[in-house]
């Protein structure tokens, strides 16, 4: 009886050991999808959900994931952490800091056992990059002292008991794992609003939530990246995700601030120059333009040749759309000023733009397709804003007596002669932007 105690009592321990390291299997499948699916940038922020969540072998034993490693083919480490509530001791009893353990061998290290996948490129016997999640076991240790002590009383019939019992608890917990795993799959296919059912108030209870909660992110940033395929300021994508339920895509009327600039002689200048030196100074010039639009918070419509469309206050509301509209205008031709002189100092001609900006009414809303849609503005003020660009002149910037009526307390401008534009029956009335009486101060 003592033999027959001593072999089931070492087959427990080696099936608790290999119970937790499927466990880990399954973890490390979760980790390398939410790599795949986040990127290295998104998983170091969801990579503390992995940490507490833990792993339990069986209900009363729980195993700690000490720390995950993801190392490229070519050495390059792109992530390590570790869990800051665990203490990891070498073999001598020094207690080791994250950076020594990143270094040491895991068999000098006291308790922790390690689960290493290498993750191949598709179609490719090429390995793309390493993952190594390493785990304590001290816990398990401790299973088979309290297992020997026990059994020694323990008769066969009880040891069977505790066998059937073993098998309907690691059954129990199998089954969300399984249920997790078909759903990492249907994610994997691009169905990201897959969730898991809740069903335990334990530790894989957390896990089902925390998948739950990574895949709400991969739908939110799925969202941003197919209602916005534009440029987008980092502020109104935040405000987007901030306040979903109540942006109206399908289309509404909003009070907008419109933004058209184009440069000036650009058909004589793209004609002296080959396309790849039309294309750098493109670049170079709208690198600078977006920068400056994205500072005061303006989104970018669209590029048109020479040209670019920016609007203010769609699909959310802003603080004073007009003021920032014009405080951007008036940064753009100074930042053309310093562009020319480097552009001179290189024997290449200056850029000159015009600006023309108008305020009022029109419709924003998803325009297109099901196979391409894109938000824009449309509307009579929308092509009010484009003619009164045609009407300025190199240096220029225009604004309608709408935008001057919003920001007149503010700004420095000239009221010139009404001007006929296409589309209009009687002469609009437009102001030269010389200055603001107040730099505009925008937060970071």
């Amino acid at each position: 009886m003592g033999a027959i105690t001593a072999i089931n009592i070492y087959r427990e321990v080696q099936g608790v050991y290999a119970e937790a390291e499927r466990r880990m299997e399954a973890v490390s499948g979760i980790i390398q999808c939410s790599i795949t699916r986040l990127g290295f940038a998104g998983f170091n922020v969801w990579d503390e959900a992995v940490y507490s969540a833990g792993v339990f072998v069986p209900e009363e034993y729980r195993i700690e994931v000490v720390y995950i490693k993801v190392e490229l083919a070519k050495g390059q480490v792109m992530h390590f952490s570790t869990n800051s509530k665990i203490k990891v001791r070498n073999v001598q009893g020094k207690e080791l800091t994250p950076q020594e353990l990143d270094r040491i061998e895991d068999e000098d290290v006291e308790g922790l056992r390690t689960i290493t996948i290498n993750v191949q490129e598709p179609n490719s016997p090429e390995v793309k990059y390493e993952l190594k999640v390493g785990y304590a076991v001290q816990v398990l240790d401790n299973i088979y002292y309290n297992v020997i002590y026990t059994n020694l009383i323990i008769l066969a019939v009880a040891i069977a008991i505790t066998f059937a019992l073993a098998y309907i608890i690691s059954q129990g917990w199998l089954r969300p794992v399984r249920r997790i795993l078909s759903a990492m799959r249907k994610v994997e296919d691009g169905e990201l609003k897959t969730k898991v059912e809740v069903d335990r108030s334990d530790e894989l209870g957390r896990l089902q939530s925390a998948f739950n909660y990574m895949t709400e992110g991969l739908v939110d940033r799925e969202f941003i990246k197919t209602t916005f395929k534009r440029y987008v300021t980092r502020q109104v994508a935040e405000e987007v995700l901030k306040h979903r339920e109540n942006i109206n895509l399908a289309g509404e009327k909003r009070n907008i601030t419109i933004l058209f600039s184009d440069i000036r002689g650009f058909t004589q200048m793209a004609e002296k120059m080959d396309p790849a030196e039309v294309l750098s100074m493109l670049n170079e010039y709208y690198g600078v333009m977006i920068d400056i639009t994205f500072k005061y918070e303006g989104a970018l419509d669209k590029f048109f040749g020479d040209g670019l469309m920016a609007y203010w206050n769609a699909p959310l509301d802003q603080d004073k759309p007009a003021l920032k509209a014009v405080a951007c205008a008036l940064e753009m031709q100074k930042a053309l000023g310093h562009l020319n002189k480097k552009r001179q100092t290189e024997g290449k001609d200056p850029i000159y733009i015009g600006i023309g900006i108008n305020s009022g009414e029109a419709i924003a809303g998803n325009i297109g397709s099901m196979e391409r849609m894109e938000y824009t503005v449309i509307g009579d003020n929308v092509n009010l804003a484009q003619r009164i660009n045609v009407q300025t002149d190199r240096g220029q910037i225009l604004i309608s007596q709408s935008t001057y009526e919003a920001v007149a307390d503010s700004v420095i401008a000239t009221s010139l002669p009404p001007a006929r534009v296409k589309g209009k029956s009687r002469p609009v009335v437009v102001w030269l932007l010389h200055d603001l009486k107040t730099p505009l101060v925008m937060k970071k």
